[in-house]
């Protein structure tokens, strides 16, 4: 074998090796792919160098541009080498003989250069190209079935949660929008996802092929926040999707953390009849200016789905945590001996939705039939910026009721001031957004108590977003210490396609609503009164804010038969005679039965307390007129300083609970 052919199976040899050298670089740290593609650069660059000077170009600097230029091209599948006075470096012809070109090692130099800078190009084109033009021809070629389309923008984790719920129907169709990645390449691929074409976002990807198999990734042309125009779906460089939202059974999805952003993109969307739920506050502006929005859209607040998953569990019921009143025979009198104080650490999204729970849940009536003292302190190391907004949005709560503690939890003037409030507390709800942090926490909270010999243990709710990884430790805790107070709140349990989409609050308040007519004597259908509602002489805003609120209030009266059947004798609910002595409309007395009217009138001024706190929490003040978009109600006062008509109101909710625990199994 003579010197060339040896030279050109030793280059063949290295671009072999590269070819493998590169595989097995980006199955292992694609982040260094720019290593070789610097290599072949540089190689480029000394050969060219070499082949401009032999050319007779004189100037270094001209030599440089020239060889980084050439070098460069290789990467463009093209070698500068049949051109100009370089043909003689990489050709050697015998001009006086008329011999036939050969190949020299020059050539064989180039040649496998090229080859490998191509491969190169190769990999990178497929990365940072193939998957938004196949995402538009995706787009193209497919046309939506009659499944029902959610189309979810972003892969945050209550995303794929959700969506991981909705792929359990084979009904449903998803499909993700991903914007361009700015993470870094991952540590270690497969050969299989090199060949799919290895992108910033392949671990993205594989996720969410884990967890919602079957479902279409799409990759836009760039981010939801860098979108500046008014159509969304032709900045992302998918205009097609629009035909993906034709349909009243499809639904967007706007779940990111940023609110902003979420609300944004919701206003620039093209006409669509589909349904948009958008991660979002309800309180502020928010709220207002979403119903008066011309697309169908949900707001997904993640305080509101707090507060709605504590009313579902019995076991967090502040009403189990209060020294109920009881006979000597062990039967609740439905008073409470003492007031109700409560501590939210962390006023995040979920600490809001814990105090509005509780505000409304701990209103308790005592034995002189007035309201018992509540006091909620709020503890955030954001709590003096916070407070303000909180005061302006719920005017009529006070200073006393709820107190912000600008502090951080943990530090010595925390546990300082909490070990002074250990004899008084009743709840403590834990919402710092780590989940290690709130088990932590709670566990050494746990340890002071027994330590300090609290007769009566308050409970500990403790959020967490993976409650399967902690449940063992704190069972663990609480069994060795000979105690049951701890309580765990699921954060990301509510992200279901039962609790987001089906609405299913309004199926409680319907329920509680069609027993509530039947209890008054007057049957109004529920189409009825939404139908009274908008044919109301009001304006729009005031007709959507009526409508929340009261479907509001008949949910909470459906999950509060809990606190009222823990506040009433067996007796009073198991005997169908007892809500029947409760007359339809006030003809001067509430009851005629006098055994049972103590109790039951405690229930009736609990409830006009829960009804009043709900309102409090929602930003609803005292006024001489109701006026849904001012926010006032003239109902919003004590008890006994309202007529005996309106005092009856409560008395018919009575009346409604105990039929609907008379009808339960």
């Amino acid at each position: 074998m003579d010197n060339l052919a040896l030279i050109a199976c030793l280059m063949a040899g290295f671009v072999v090796l590269y070819l493998i050298g590169t595989l097995r670089l980006l199955r292992r740290k694609p982040a260094l792919l720019w290593i070789p593609a610097a290599l072949i650069a540089i190689g480029g660059f000394v050969l060219y160098w070499q082949a401009y000077l032999a050319s007779g170009v004189p100037n270094w600097f001209s030599r440089t541009i020239l060889s980084i230029v050439g070098s460069l091209n290789l990467f463009l599948f093209n070698a500068i080498s049949t051109y100009g006075r370089l043909f003689n470096y990489f050709y050697v012809s015998d001009a006086m003989s008329g011999s036939a070109e050969a190949v020299q090692v020059n050539l064989i130099l180039l040649e496998g250069l090229l080859a490998c800078a191509s491969w190169t190009t190769t990999i990178l084109t497929v990365h940072l190209f193939a998957r938004r033009f196949s995402s538009r021809l995706w787009l193209w070629f497919h046309r939506p079935s009659g499944k029902r389309r959610h189309l979810f923008f972003g892969d945050e984790r209550r995303s794929l949660l959700l969506a991981a719920d909705l792929a359990k129907n084979p009904d449903n169709q998803l499909l993700f929008v991903l914007s361009p990645s700015r993470e870094t390449l991952p540590g270690k691929v497969s050969f299989l996802q090199i060949l799919r074409g290895i992108r910033p976002d392949t671990v993205r990807l594989e996720r969410i092929r884990t967890l919602v198999p079957g479902a279409i990734i799409l990759t836009a042309r760039q981010s939801i926040k860098e979108c500046t125009g008014d159509h969304l779906f032709k900045e992302l460089g998918l205009t097609q999707l629009a035909k993906w939202t034709v349909s009243e059974s499809d639904a967007l999805y706007f779940l990111s953390e940023d609110e902003d952003d979420n609300l944004s993109a919701v206003h620039k969307l093209p006409p669509c009849r589909c349904k948009v739920f958008c991660r979002a506050s309800r309180s502020g502006v928010n709220d207002s200016i979403v119903q008066l929005s011309t697309h169908d859209i949900r707001l997904v607040d993640e305080s509101f789905l707090t507060v709605k998953q504590m009313k579902m569990d019995a076991a967090l019921m502040p009403v189990r945590f209060v020294d109920t009143a009881c006979d000597d025979a062990g039967q609740p009198l439905g008073w409470v001996r003492s007031g109700f104080h409560s501590m939210v650490l962390g006023f995040g999204e979920t600490g809001q939705g814990m105090l509005s729970y509780l505000y409304e849940f701990g209103a308790f009536v005592g034995e002189d039939k007035k309201p018992l003292p509540f006091c909620c302190d709020v503890v955030d190391r954001s709590a003096a910026a916070l407070e303000g907004t909180f005061r302006m949005e719920h005017p009529a709560i006070s200073d006393e009721k709820v107190r912000f503690l600008p502090m951080e939890v943990g530090s010595k003037a925390f546990w300082r001031y909490f070990q002074e409030q250990l004899g008084s507390l009743n709840y403590v709800a834990i919402a710092l957004g780590e989940d290690q942090k709130n088990v932590r926490l709670a566990l050494d909270m746990l340890e002071l108590f027994c330590h300090q010999a609290i007769q009566r243990l308050p409970a500990i709710v403790v959020k967490l977003d993976e409650p399967e990884k902690y449940k063992k430790l704190i069972n663990f805790y609480m069994q060795n210490l000979g105690v049951d107070c701890i309580r765990i709140l699921g954060g990301l349990d509510a992200w279901t396609e039962w609790n987001i989409i089906d609405e299913t609050f309004e199926q409680y308040a319907r329920a509680f609503y069609d027993a509530y007519c039947r209890a008054s004597g007057e049957p109004v259908a529920w189409e009825d009164r939404i139908r009274k509602i908008e044919q109301a002489d009001t304006t729009p805003l005031w007709k959507k804010k009526e409508y929340r609120r009261k479907v509001g209030q008949d949910y909470s009266d459906y999950m509060h038969m809990e606190v009222k059947k823990m506040l009433c004798p067996v007796r009073l609910y198991q005997d169908s005679a007892v809500s029947d002595a409760i007359p339809v409309e006030y003809d001067g007395q509430h009851c005629t039965d006098r055994k049972a009217a103590p109790v039951l009138e405690y229930l009736a001024i609990g409830e006009h307390l829960r009804w009043q706190a709900a309102h409090e929490i929602a930003g609803y003040r005292c006024g001489d007129r109701k006026r849904e978009d001012l926010k006032i109600h003239p109902a919003l006062q004590d008890y006994w300083n309202l007529p005996e008509q309106t005092r009856h109101y409560d008395w018919i909710v009575v009346k409604t609970t105990l039929q609907l625990l008379h009808q339960e199994p």
